[in-house]
């Protein structure tokens, strides 16, 4: 049996935010990384654009803090008695979400994220998938995962479609069913 060293030594990078959907994906990725024999990298981006933190913007240095503090909290919990044996790192930023995750995850071999609960980060997972060109899985609330590609976007399906068609010497053409 040989051993996959190089894989072994990519982490497995989970997202999290304040949601049920999240802890259940910290929990669902440190099991995953003890199974893998790797560490597992926490992120929490404070995204400047979606924040309604008010404190935040009266105290940045305090509130940006006093976040750090929680997210080690909310992670420590959530992982719990569960995996006693992963290294875990926690890492609390700022940025754009989908730029910083991009940027972290690029050495990950697996990326972990809650359910989307708003639309804005309908499509975060395949967009993940395609830029970081790792597996992204999205856990839900009660600890079930699925797997996304990028193929997942209907745009992207319908741009390989067109271009599988067009190649084929047929015109293009796509419907989708609401």
């Amino acid at each position: 049996m040989s051993i996959d060293t190089e894989s072994r030594q990519r982490p497995v990078m989970v997202a999290v935010n304040n949601t049920d959907a999240n802890a259940a994906a910290v929990r669902w990725a440190a099991l995953e990384a003890n199974r893998l024999g790797t560490r597992l990298e926490v992120i929490h981006v404070d995204d400047p654009g979606s924040s309604s933190d008010r404190r935040l913007e009266r105290d940045p240095v305090g509130s940006f803090r006093l976040r750090q503090q929680r997210v080690v909290r909310r992670v420590a919990d959530s992982i719990g008695p569960h995996v006693a044996d992963v290294d875990v790192t926690v890492q609390v930023t700022k940025g754009r979400l989908s730029r910083t995750l991009t940027r972290a995850g690029r050495d990950a071999q697996l990326i972990v994220l809650g359910s989307p609960t708003c639309t804005a980060h309908a499509h975060l997972a395949e967009e993940l998938a395609a830029t970081c060109g790792c597996r992204v899985a999205v856990v839900d609330g009660s600890g079930r995962a699925r797997v996304a590609s990028r193929a997942d976007r209907p745009d992207q399906r319908r741009a390989r479609v067109s271009v599988a068609l067009h190649d084929a010497g047929s015109r293009p053409c796509w419907s989708e069913r609401s």
